[in-house]
């Protein structure tokens, strides 16, 4: 009856260690693909508010000489410039969007 004891403890002991062998497996493979993916996410924001900020420059440098700006350009750059605001764009676009502001209406 002693051997059936030790033998049984063995199994239990051994489908203990396979499982958690292969919990930590997937733990580690499932961190991995979340780390890449975050990764991936952080490139894609740059990369979007790097094309917002080229489009506000745009906005900006082509009525900055005339101080004027048609209503469609004006209500474009603002949200443009909501949608940087809201993926983490610091304020360096401030001092455009209040020019942008102060244009008068073509």
């Amino acid at each position: 009856m002693k051997e059936g004891i030790g033998m049984r403890e063995f199994f239990i002991n051994y489908f203990y260690h396979i499982l958690s062998v292969s919990l930590t497996a997937i733990l580690t493979l499932t961190y991995r693909k979340m780390a890449k993916i975050q990764r991936e996410q952080r490139a894609i924001k740059d990369s979007v508010k790097s094309l917002l900020k080229d489009s506000m420059k745009e906005i900006h440098i082509s009525h900055i000489k005339t101080g004027k700006i048609p209503l469609y350009k004006k209500e474009k750059f603002y949200l443009l410039y909501d949608s940087y605001k809201n993926l983490g764009g610091n304020g360096s676009f401030q001092d455009l969007r209040d020019e942008i502001k102060s244009m008068s209406i073509e």
